[in-house]
């Protein structure tokens, strides 16, 4: 079973990343980690360490991706948002521009 978050970003480059990680030990602890399990390995040698830190350094980028994700959507929101936001001020100062001009109109006909 592939871990939930590598489908995600295929294009940030992390499914190649992960062809490092295909081992049997991979294979059965990486899947647990990404779905947020408490992972205990007692079968951690020196050999082995450096396959769990290329483990848990793609948690963390797994971490860094969906947050990114997460905070560009946000922004795109927000400029959205702003932009419908500058677009009402826009029309009620126009609107009051006009009202400006129809009082001085009728001042003016007196």
């Amino acid at each position: 079973r592939r871990a939930r978050g590598l489908k995600e970003h295929p294009k940030d480059g992390l499914r190649e990343s992960t062809q490092a990680l295909q081992g049997p030990i991979q294979r059965g602890v990486f899947p647990y980690m990404n779905e947020y399990w408490d992972v205990w390995y007692a079968g951690e040698t020196p050999d082995k360490k450096r396959i769990c830190r290329q483990m848990l350094i793609l948690h963390i980028c797994n971490h860094l991706l969906k947050a990114r994700a997460v905070v560009t959507k946000n922004a795109k929101s927000i400029r959205e948002v702003n932009v419908r936001i500058k677009r009402k001020q826009q029309e009620l100062d126009d609107q009051e521009a006009l009202e400006d001009a129809k009082r001085r109109d009728k001042k003016g006909g007196r």
